[in-house]
């Protein structure tokens, strides 16, 4: 055992003493979930019972100057005192949705369990599904839930150690999404309304748009914030509260927008893949792909999208396909990609890994059974990803060999989970969020 792997089963060691409630280990889970689309609503049944922001590099960043705190509107949380701070050298930021404005999915400087992992912490948070993607950054956690269909949601802040409530807000919907944090401030949103709240809770504005829809996770960059509700795009200028523009895509925005070198890009239920000028909504170009667009990534200059047709398709930065390739069954959601590989979940319950060249099939890991509507993420040369089966899966990046599985009480419909300091994090729609670790 190396000193960095040493270093973290102490820290997992020491959390779980400080949590109660702290569950034991799982493995390949035997619940029988209902199947579902990721728009359905499932009748889950809840349970029993600081560093500095690593920006990614790919983000854009401002320099401008932040206005005045707003009226805190944040509850306080559970009353208990988080016993512990996060090491810089265990927990590496997770800043948004899928890691960064482009989606890549990968953290290459975040580690992961690789053997079989039990509960570190876990937290009933109160509601019979957990469908938000968690963020990660400057030593809190956050994650949203709420059920599918209700008119209400809560946002936390977590200790990431010991699942602590460090504060929480009231939305006014279920949290379907992730958030996004930068220069100091926490980007949320639920039924068609985005949040914006200091790192201390405290809230700084509330944006309701005219839609009660879906609003996406957020991807920030150059000084604005860009997401999505149902099928309008927003630019949204995150100091000073101020909408810039809009744009109508004619169908849902799938996953968080992507942003690169002055460019944001959005796919579609339309199932289409829009570029239009960050600075002023502008078109540059829209390719139509035939069927809804599941989710979006961009590396190296080329775009991944995830299609309801059963197809993952790469285009490059002017629209073009490079290439296309027939995953069985509908891809489901925001692939994956690192220098080498793009990884993408099926409706068929499988995960593909292609090289980024080709679309070449390097693997195929087929033990889920049920749907892969989770999206995966890459860290430490694993890739982990939640099943409609109710699982959490690791499985070896280069080979595609499986490394551990881990039983939840529901599906895993929406959420993507974060890696960290040899820990993932990830909720169910059993109403629980788990904190795992070997």
């Amino acid at each position: 055992m190396d000193e960095s792997t040493s270093r973290r089963r102490f820290l997992a060691a020491v959390a779980a003493g400080a949590v109660t409630g702290t569950s034991g280990c799982g493995s390949d889970g035997t619940s029988t979930p209902t199947a579902a689309d990721v728009d359905e609503t499932l009748t889950a049944k809840p349970t029993d019972e600081p560093t500095p922001t690593a920006t990614p590099e790919d983000d854009a960043t401002s320099t401008a100057t932040q206005l005045d705190e707003g009226t805190s509107t944040a509850t306080p949380g559970d009353g208990a005192t988080p016993t512990a701070t996060p090491d810089p050298e265990d927990l590496a930021d997770w800043p948004s949705f899928m890691y960064n404005g482009r989606n890549w999915g990968h953290h290459p400087e975040a580690t992961g369990p690789h053997g079989d992992v039990s509960v570190v912490w876990e937290r009933d948070l109160a509601s019979n599904q957990v469908n938000g993607t968690p963020t990660l950054a400057n030593g809190q956690l956050y994650v949203g839930d709420g059920r599918v269909n209700t008119d209400s949601g809560t946002f936390y802040a977590l200790n990431p150690l010991t699942g602590e409530t460090n504060w929480t807000v009231d939305l006014p919907g279920p949290v379907m999404s992730g958030a996004t944090v930068a220069e100091g401030r926490v980007y949320a949103g639920a039924k068609g309304t985005l949040v914006a709240h200091n790192e201390d809770g405290s809230e700084v504005y509330r944006f309701r748009s005219r839609s009660d829809g879906r609003i996406s996770s957020p991807t920030f960059g150059d000084g604005s914030v860009f997401f999505g509700i149902e099928d309008l795009v927003y630019r949204y200028e995150s100091l000073r509260n101020v909408q810039e523009w809009t744009f109508d895509t004619f169908g849902r925005i799938s996953g968080a927008p992507v942003l690169a070198d002055g460019t944001v890009y959005a796919g579609s239920h339309d199932g289409s893949v829009y570029a239009r000028d960050a600075s002023n909504g502008n078109e540059e170009w829209e390719t139509d792909l035939g069927d809804r667009v599941n989710g979006l990534s961009l590396r190296n200059g080329r775009l991944y999208a995830a299609t309801e047709g059963n197809r993952l398709v790469q285009l490059n930065t002017q629209g073009k396909e490079v290439w296309s390739v027939s995953t069985g069954a509908a891809a489901t959601a925001t692939p994956a990609v690192t220098e080498e590989f793009v990884h993408v979940g099926t409706r068929g319950g499988d995960l593909l890994t292609l090289t980024v060249g080709d679309g070449f099939e390097e693997w195929r890991y087929t033990a889920p059974t049920d749907e892969v509507t989770s999206p995966p993420v890459v860290a430490d040369g694993t890739v982990y990803f939640g099943s409609n089966d109710s699982n959490v899966y690791a499985v070896d990046a280069q080979s595609g060999e499986p490394e551990w599985s881990f039983g939840t009480g529901n599906n895993i419909v929406n959420p993507a989970p974060v890696v960290s300091g040899g820990m993932v994090f990830i909720g169910s729609r059993d109403g629980t969020f788990y904190a795992l670790s070997d």
